[in-house]
């Protein structure tokens, strides 16, 4: 070391070389995909790991499992060695991508009632961790089906991108798949309000339906939720002509309030110069989907 140089001190965190933790990757798939975790290496199998235990209603228990290979032969013997351990139960796979993924080996498995899961399909991340676009029993409701559909696996180009927040829970991005933004319609009611610029509607808790809503209230609500900070609709919205009146609009079909409580998804702040802006700022128990055609 030249003598000119002073010592640095390092800690541990300093020099850690970054790498995977399967355990702790497996613990994190195990609570966004609902999952009762009890994490543990498969025996005899290299990077295959069985995540816990999915619990859809007393009496029903299936294993789920996440396994990673670099080669297509590599899954190929790898599922069917799982198959050939598990032959007396239904469970599910989970893996990174299909990339690698033989479709004869997997549409076997189906047959048999074993599903595949592609958690680039159904998993993003959010603030805080890893989440899913909807209620993980459409994902493992064909365990043990023997359904032909065969599993979840990518179905073309991305077709939406959607914003998904469960009630408590950090919102998160999600590029969605067809069959994806399917589910997700599905799964509409679940939701205090669900927004699809797809086909222009917007559904409440409780039934109603707004269709025929106007793209420019789509694009000024993705403006809102991707502002940083506070949104200012008369200078930040689609149209700066008519903005403000725009985002008004948008947020009498787009956000929830109770009789004269404040709205309860994008609250209005009143700035020291006396005019009001907008505030992404949803309440805890509030949940939406908002679904948005992908940009360009």
């Amino acid at each position: 070391m030249p003598a000119d140089c002073r010592p640095i001190a390092l800690t541990a965190e300093d020099v850690a070389l970054l790498a995977v933790d399967p355990a702790r990757l497996c613990r994190s798939l195990a609570t966004a995909l609902s999952v009762h975790p009890k994490v543990e290496a498969v025996s005899g199998m290299g990077d295959t790991f069985r995540i816990g235990t999915f619990i859809p209603e007393p009496g029903l228990r299936y294993p789920i499992f996440f396994m990673t290979r670099t080669r297509a032969p590599g899954y190929a013997e790898a599922l069917d060695a799982l198959q050939s351990r598990q032959a007396d139960g239904d469970y599910a796979v989970l893996v990174p991508t299909e990339r690698f993924l033989p479709d004869d080996t997997v549409q076997r498995l189906a047959d048999r009632g074993v599903t595949v899961l592609v958690l680039s399909d159904v998993v993003g991340l959010a603030d805080k961790g890893l989440t899913t676009a909807v209620d993980p029993i459409r994902y493992f409701g064909g365990i043990g089906g023997r359904s032909p559909a065969g599993p979840h696996l990518a179905a073309g180009q991305i077709v939406a991108r959607a914003l998904v927040r469960e009630a408590g829970q950090p919102p998160g991005w999600l590029d969605l798949h067809q069959r994806q933004l399917d589910d997700l319609r599905g799964a509409a009611s679940h939701y205090d309000v669900f927004a699809d610029q797809t086909n222009r509607t917007v559904v409440r808790k409780g039934g109603t339906i707004v269709r025929d809503v106007a793209l420019s209230s789509f694009q000024s609500i993705r403006a809102a939720l991707t502002k940083r900070g506070h949104f200012d609709a008369t200078t930040e919205g689609p149209d700066l002509v008519s903005s403000k009146q725009i985002f008004q609009r948008a947020r009498a079909i787009f956000d929830i309030k109770t009789g004269r409580s404040s709205w309860r998804i994008f609250p209005s702040i009143r700035t020291d110069e006396g005019h009001a802006v907008y505030s992404f700022a949803p309440d805890g128990d509030v949940s939406f989907a908002f679904v948005f055609l992908p940009e360009d």
